[in-house]
């Protein structure tokens, strides 16, 4: 007969062995993390980035109006996988290990259908994680922000009057201590992919500049970026000329 301490106790191991197995990243369902549901995009092509178990087979459909694309993609040892494909104007159905996900291409100002929500996506360059990331790891390579991004953003000064090294201004080396401060890396609803939108980002760290150019027609018309590089001109103020000469465009 077995006594009620001894299924109470049997009853805790299981609890705990469940809640192991449950907490396992390989225990968790598919999760597809790029592009979201109903994402409008303006390129013809979109890079699906997911989460599943490290080793797995993942099977994957894209049903487009000129036909049917199919094919696998192995979960790297991190649990991540990713695949691209090009897209055909208008609706693109995928199915990914049987998570459905849609995708609308439209070209810049086309108009989108209700129910779809334009998003950015990176450059046409950026088409495989390993651009970026270490093979098989969600770690990003060449040590990081800012080296990988700067590996294709290239800044130099636009004053011929100074040469000076962005890495050696302030305002520079602080913006892009860390890139995700103010952009998104694969994906965003804003333009530039910044995470909020136009004015938000200088308003992080300038609030009383913010607070004192409202009003200002050239900063209601474009925000802060409408006279200052947001990263590095070479200019007094990070303004795109001299002061002079930007002050005479209005």
């Amino acid at each position: 007969m077995i006594s009620v301490f001894s299924r109470q106790r049997a009853g805790t191991v299981l609890t705990v062995v469940a809640a192991a197995i449950l907490a396992a990243p390989w225990a968790l369902a598919l999760q597809i993390i790029s592009p979201p549901f109903n994402t409008a995009v303006s390129d013809d092509f979109v890079t699906v980035i997911g989460k599943d178990q490290p080793d797995k087979v993942v099977s994957w459909q894209h049903i487009r109006p000129t036909g049917l694309e199919q094919a696998d993609v192995t979960v790297s040892p991190a649990g991540y996988f990713t695949f691209s494909a090009k897209l055909d104007p208008g609706i693109n159905r995928f199915s990914v290990a049987g998570t459905y996900l849609e995708v609308y291409y439209a070209k810049e100002n086309e108009p989108i259908p209700t129910g779809y929500f334009h998003r950015y996506t990176h450059s046409h360059d950026i088409s495989q994680c390993t651009d970026c990331h270490e093979a098989g790891s969600s770690k990003l390579a060449e040590g990081g922000q800012p080296q990988i991004c700067l590996g294709c953003h290239v800044v130099v000064s636009q004053n011929p009057e100074n040469d000076q090294d962005p890495m050696q201004n302030g305002h520079f080396t602080s913006v892009v201590a860390s890139c995700r401060q103010c952009h998104e890396p694969h994906i965003s609803k804003n333009p530039k992919l910044l995470k909020q939108e136009r004015l938000e980002p200088c308003k992080m760290c300038h609030t009383k500049q913010y607070d004192g150019a409202k009003g200002h027609p050239a900063y209601e018309e474009g925000s802060c970026a409408a006279c200052h590089d947001t990263h590095f001109s070479g200019f007094p103020k990070n303004l795109y000329r001299d002061i002079k000469s930007t002050c005479n465009e209005c």
